[in-house]
């Protein structure tokens, strides 16, 4: 069993304005994925978590972007005994800065095992976006299926979850994080969840730039398949 507990996101547009934006997990308790976009905010929630920096050994960056980054500096300062795991193609500025913080660093471009049962999966683009952002995901191999937690899902959520279970040859049990649907029309976002449920997705957790309408779309369409992660938190898989 896995424990994924959000310790931060935004998704408003006034969290957006205040720099409160982006999202940060803790897998278990030894990994990171991403680290939202404020570092005080961060580390308040780190501390009101009572969240132990020590025993985190992986951190998982979903892409370069700010609100995905902004507190990584704080967990660098606190522990040096971890890997970093970056896109191949990142921004040079971040991995210098990492590579001088004096962690491990894994410039991933196919997917790999960082521990039993979980993996960073391939870096992905979409040649179709003319805003090009390479991304990779986290994944969870379950017996019931593969969690997936996005970051932004800039390629695509659809294309994304797609390529991860043409890669790891199983069906999708809990889809989670950012699906980068907030400006898109309602038509377009009902042609992504029509995709998503042909390929079998079972259960979603949308947050983040995910958008109120996409949402709401979500929860009509699964359900009781819906998972509230903003108000729960948190998720065993």
């Amino acid at each position: 069993m896995h424990k994924i507990l959000l310790i931060k996101q935004g998704s408003t547009k006034k969290d957006r304005s205040l720099r409160k934006w982006g999202l940060s997990f803790l897998i278990d308790d030894d990994i990171i994925f991403d680290t939202f976009g404020s570092r005080e905010d961060l580390i308040a929630e780190i501390k009101s978590l009572s969240i132990d920096l020590n025993k985190i050994r992986h951190v998982v960056i979903s892409h370069d972007h700010w609100d995905h980054i902004e507190g990584l500096s704080y967990i660098l300062e606190r522990n040096k005994d971890l890997t970093v795991y970056l896109p191949f193609k990142t921004n040079e500025d971040l991995i210098n800065k990492i590579i001088s913080s004096g962690v491990n660093l894994e410039l991933v471009n196919q997917s790999i095992k960082i521990k039993d049962g979980i993996f960073v999966s391939k870096q992905m683009v979409n040649a179709l976006d003319k805003n090009t952002v390479f991304e990779h995901c986290l994944v969870i191999d379950t017996t019931e299926g593969l969690v997936v937690i996005t970051g932004c899902a800039h390629p695509g959520i659809d294309y994304m979850v797609k390529e991860v279970k043409n890669d790891f040859k199983k069906r999708i049990r809990l889809l989670i994080g950012g699906f980068h649907l907030k400006n898109e029309p309602e038509d377009k976002i009902r042609a992504v969840i029509d995709r998503l449920i042909v390929l079998g997705v079972k259960e979603v957790a949308p947050i983040h730039c995910t958008g109120e309408v996409a949402t709401g779309l979500f929860k009509e369409y699964f359900k009781d398949r819906f998972i509230d992660l903003i108000n729960s938190r948190q998720v065993t898989v």
